[in-house]
């Protein structure tokens, strides 16, 4: 869910949850004495826990020291969650501005390598809810499209790829792309990686079932009987949270699982059972402010209208009162339904209501070419970003000729391939400019050049003898180049190896590195 500019805290919470429960009290223990990267570790993930049942504004009090603890021992993944924890738990009070600076502290911290994709897609997918709580949903569309093409390009392990998939998620959720976000889970229901993770399993079961609801209450609205399996899938998630509710502070799950559970028997036309569970979950839920306090307003509204209007537009006024920060689409929606549809008794109040149906049809159209686009957007990009990616890995960044690994590639093909290559090693450590470099690069005929160390370039001749792979080194080169070069040519009739060419090679270049100018490998040369 999304936090608006309220200072409430509200259940954007499940947003956080990463990893397996712990002693309640390890983050109190610690202090006394250095704290070990275990400590550290425990305590962190108790500071999740707790952040998810309402102490967000308590826990960033505490992080800033585990953060100095984690830096001070170099526990570099410890810091990254805790920043990303800070920044979750600033969402939640409404400081955005502090959350906003926090994400980008850490993507400062984060770079490029591939194992920190999961942490940087978290972050991106808390700026996309920042933005979305500032009405700013096209940024927020950016982000989430640029969160799932980090969550999809990064390693598919570690309490960072599972706080990815959950931000991703609630930022799909909050933009209406419900399919997206069932199926960013459907992604890791099955890996094995969540058996390790008991709170990240917990609270993907708890996403999925709010992605169940807030379907559900679109698609009730407008008017389409498919919503009754929306809020029956919900209530059979709620069952499998039952079974998984962590260790630490369970009340609150439940109170949150009996709101969800109420609403859904209320849309569901189980007043009976509805009722009773709804108005003894509302009693304890308003101590603690979260949006399943509007949740089971709202179903007490769809309850209550059955048989006392009067009570169900009570509620369904203090739903509406409720909402009033959220930038929540399909919770907000659902108040402001429950309310209009208690007036359908009021003369010409049904073709109004009609009306809003229309303009729910459009918008849920509307919402399905937005699921669309986004696939689209992000499968060709993480096809661009791979290709460019694959790229870099085979190519010399400062040439772009291939490098090592691409070359070695290439000779098990032309090895397999010809009876007769050539293979040369050219050292350029003793140019006294980048001029001889370009003009090899420029003018050499053959049929591979690579880049095979910093100072050492490798020349391929198909079918060409060694003596004329040294003819065609010399006349790109120019004499007087050649004075800077050593040049070791190895030339072998097939069938060889890939590594006896390398390896003959390299003995002619350390020959003409010794002797300087241009050596043929004698063994290997049938010329």
């Amino acid at each position: 869910m999304v936090v608006g500019r309220s200072s409430s805290v509200h259940p954007v919470e499940r947003f956080a949850g990463l990893d397996v429960a712990h002693d309640t009290g390890a983050a109190s223990s610690i202090g006394q004495a250095p704290p070990t990267r275990v400590e550290l570790y425990t305590a962190v993930s108790n500071f999740t826990l707790r952040a998810n049942t309402g102490e967000a504004a308590q826990v960033l009090i505490e992080m800033d020291q585990i953060v100095q603890q984690a830096r001070a021992i170099g526990a570099n993944r410890i810091v990254h969650r805790a920043l990303y924890i800070s920044a979750f738990c600033n969402l939640m009070v409404g400081q955005l501005n502090d959350c906003v600076d926090t994400c980008h502290l850490l993507n400062a911290e984060l770079s490029d390598s591939p194992i920190d994709r999961g942490w940087r897609s978290s972050s991106e997918s808390m700026l996309a809810i920042v933005s979305i709580s500032r009405g700013e949903r096209v940024r927020a569309l950016d982000q989430i499209v640029e969160a799932t093409i980090l969550l999809r390009d990064g390693p598919t392990r570690g309490p960072g790829y599972l706080a990815a998939v959950n931000g991703v998620v609630i930022g799909c959720l909050s933009l209406r792309l419900y399919e997206l976000a069932l199926e960013e889970y459907a992604r890791v229901e099955d890996d094995a990686v969540l058996a390790e993770y008991r709170v990240a399993a917990f609270v993907g079961i708890l996403n999925t079932q709010l992605a169940h609801i807030y379907c559900g209450l679109e698609l009730d609205r407008v008017g389409w009987a498919t919503a009754r399996s929306q809020f029956e899938q919900a209530l059979e998630y709620g069952r499998r949270a039952r079974t998984r509710l962590p260790e630490h502070d369970e009340g609150p799950w439940e109170l949150i699982l009996e709101a969800r559970g109420g609403m859904c028997l209320a849309f569901l036309g189980e007043t009976d059972l509805a009722l009773p569970r709804l108005e003894a979950a509302l009693v304890l839920l308003r101590q603690r402010p979260m949006e399943e306090t509007i949740m089971a307003r709202v179903g007490l509204a769809r309850a209550a209208s059955i048989v006392d209007r009067t009570v169900a537009r009570e509620h369904a006024d203090h739903a509406l009162a409720a909402v009033g920060h959220l930038t929540d689409y399909a919770l907000s929606a659902a108040a402001s339904w429950e309310r209009a549809r208690l007036d359908l008794d009021t003369p010409g109040f049904g073709a109004a209501l009609d009306y809003c149906r229309l303009i729910a049809r459009e918008s849920w159209d509307e919402r399905a070419r937005m699921v669309r686009l986004v696939s689209a957007r992000v499968a060709d990009e993480v096809r661009v970003r791979r290709s460019v990616q694959h790229g870099r890995l085979l190519h010399d960044e400062a040439t772009g000729l291939p490098n090592r690994m691409l070359l070695l590639q290439q000779l098990s093909t032309y090895v397999a391939a010809s009876r007769e290559l050539s293979l040369a090693f050219l050292d350029l450590s003793a140019s006294p400019s980048d001029q001889t470099l370009h003009a090899i690069i420029a003018t050499l005929d053959v049929d591979l050049l690579a880049r095979y160390g910093p100072s050492e370039l490798a020349a391929v001749g198909v079918g060409v003898s060694a003596l004329e792979l040294a003819d065609r080194i010399r006349a790109a080169c120019g004499a007087g180049a050649l004075d800077h070069l050593a040049v070791g040519i190895a030339a072998l009739i097939a069938p060889a190896s890939v590594s006896s060419l390398v390896a003959h090679a390299d003995e002619a270049l350390l020959t003409a590195q010794r002797r300087g100018g241009i050596w043929v490998n004698p063994c290997s040369s049938t010329c």
